[in-house]
């Protein structure tokens, strides 16, 4: 089943007194419309910011990131959209998408991380089992421990309560299922980049809940452990290039390609090379398939056909975070956390002579 997290809305008009000298909102407002559109997304889900505060719980920003498209004038109307993304032990993450109405041409994308903190500005954590559990099982655990008592403890169990809410219903990070099968006492298979130079072309697609855009691309490899990839956005929209050697991914100054893409290591798995470290491996072998567990915080769970690997994912606790999931035709990166997608579509793969030098420093 297909879910769209839900979002909060707030519409208004530039006043004049958000512009600068060139009639355009000066930059820094628009920090003022993203705590505008949180505190009615928090009303809404009917817990008044300001009751809170007065019973003794706080959200502070820790962390804000955010981009801009374009640029709003005096009396134009707005629309700020707040989306819920992520519910931590002590921290609330907010998305942001700010547009033009009635074009609903986008000008800002934003996040931002907000921690819990008492009056005595101290860390105070939600109950962080309530983001991954049902929503009648938080509201029986907050009805049993205090719910409508006046102090900080109580309202952050409320506002667990009502975040958890918005967070379940659009589903939460999977709960990753026990390998199964029969011991492997043997190395895992050796995972190496073919030899020569080999160019892969593909189409790609990226999504996540404020952006998608969709492309062509370009990776160039070079064993035993280099690559270069490059994106070309469709309708002529620019693009972007990383440069990946080792452990070390590079972007060039001033370019956001690797934002999008998936960290090192499941970047390597997409290419069909486990590069991951870590005690307490445990294998196990069902059919065809070989499972192995990597490592302890985070664990990385390869999976192998034969000897081709075909998934690699990343498990915080018994949650499943990120994965990639590769075949010989589609590779596959989901990040459930924030709801990020790319998917590469291979079209052609070429045998080259040894690329020039140049492309691993340009």
């Amino acid at each position: 089943m297909t879910t769209t997290r839900p979002h909060f809305d707030v519409e208004f008009r530039v006043r004049y007194a958000e512009t600068d000298q060139m009639g355009v909102v000066y930059h820094s407002n628009y920090f003022v419309w993203f705590e505008v559109g949180r505190t009615e997304y928090i009303r809404a889900l009917g817990l008044p910011y300001a009751e809170m505060e007065r019973r003794g719980a706080l959200l502070a920003v820790a962390d804000v990131s955010l981009r801009y498209h374009g640029s709003a004038k005096y009396d134009d109307m707005i629309r700020v959209e707040t989306t819920l993304t992520e519910v931590r032990s002590r921290a609330v993450v907010f998305e942001y998408l700010i547009r033009h109405l009635p074009s609903s041409t986008r000008l800002v994308t934003a996040r931002t991380m907000l921690v819990s903190l008492d009056r005595n500005a101290r860390p105070a954590p939600f109950r962080p089992r309530c983001a991954s559990c049902s929503s009648e099982r938080c509201a029986a655990a907050s009805d049993g421990q205090g719910g409508g008592g006046q102090d900080g403890r109580a309202i952050r169990r409320r506002l667990t309560v009502l975040l958890a809410l918005a967070a379940v219903s659009v589903g939460c990070a999977p709960r990753a299922r026990p390998p199964t099968g029969i011991p492997f006492p043997q190395r895992l298979p050796e995972t190496t980049l073919p030899p020569g130079h080999t160019r892969l072309v593909f189409r790609w697609e990226y999504g996540d809940p404020i952006f998608s855009a969709r492309g062509e691309g370009v990776a160039r490899i070079a064993p035993p452990d280099s690559v270069r990839l490059d994106f070309f956005a469709d309708g002529n929209l620019g693009g972007g290039f990383a440069i990946l050697i080792g452990d070390r991914l590079t972007p060039p100054a001033n370019d956001e390609a690797v934002r999008y893409l998936p960290p090192v290591p499941l970047l390597w798995a997409a290419l069909g090379r486990l590069q991951v470290v870590g005690v307490d491996t445990m294998a196990l072998v069902a059919g065809d398939t070989l499972r192995a567990d990597i490592g302890r915080s985070p664990v990385w769970r390869a999976a192998f056909s034969g000897t081709s690997l075909v998934s690699l994912q990343r498990l915080d606790g018994n949650r499943l975070r990120e994965a990639v999931q590769r075949d010989s035709a589609v590779i596959s990166y989901r990040n459930f956390g924030s709801r990020r997608r790319l998917t590469l579509t291979l079209l052609r793969r070429l045998v080259d002579p040894p690329f020039d030098e140049a492309i691993w420093h340009r």
